[in-house]
């Protein structure tokens, strides 16, 4: 990771990937599709899991809004 100084905001910090973490971001992506390939093969279930899972992140993002603004 690389960071810079948010030029907006004097508090905020800017991160950006490398090019190994780029790299290595990526393998691990490609990891992780070779190891979940074939697990879910009904587009019904597929659907499901990726509605939860975006549902989960939202709230996990509502969630570090709250718990960062109370603490600011």
């Amino acid at each position: 990771m690389r960071q810079e100084k948010d030029s907006r905001d004097a508090r905020g910090k800017k991160l950006y990937l490398t090019s190994i973490a780029k790299t290595n971001f990526t393998r691990m992506r490609d990891a992780w599709s070779k190891d979940l390939q074939g697990l879910i093969e009904d587009a019904g279930q597929l659907d499901l899991v990726n509605a939860t899972l975006k549902d989960i992140e939202t709230k996990l993002l509502a969630r570090r809004r709250t718990d960062n603004s109370a603490n600011a």
